[in-house]
């Protein structure tokens, strides 16, 4: 009997687990389309000095932090007029 118990809640976890997986992918198709909707662009973030800045390109970011300092922050969703382009940094 503690077998059956045993495998029937493994198996509930397994299928509830399964399910928070597929809810997730959803949502995640949803934020895409509409940010896509927005004209947003995937921008690379560096900080430097407390201020955040938002580059086109990751090389770009890479160029910055190598010329002035600063860390790479992770991404982050913004308009296309608010990331920094390498035509920018000459």
């Amino acid at each position: 009997m503690k077998k059956i118990i045993l495998t029937s809640t493994i198996l509930f976890s397994v299928l509830t687990i399964t399910s928070f997986t597929t809810n997730k992918s959803t949502t995640t198709s949803i934020n895409v389309s509409k940010i896509e909707n927005n004209n947003l662009i995937l921008a690379y973030v560096v900080t430097t000095n407390n201020i955040q800045i938002y580059f086109k390109q990751y090389e770009c970011a890479q160029r910055y932090i190598n010329d002035f300092g600063g860390t790479f922050t992770g991404t982050i969703y913004v308009k296309d007029s608010q990331a920094i382009s390498c035509a920018d940094l000459e």
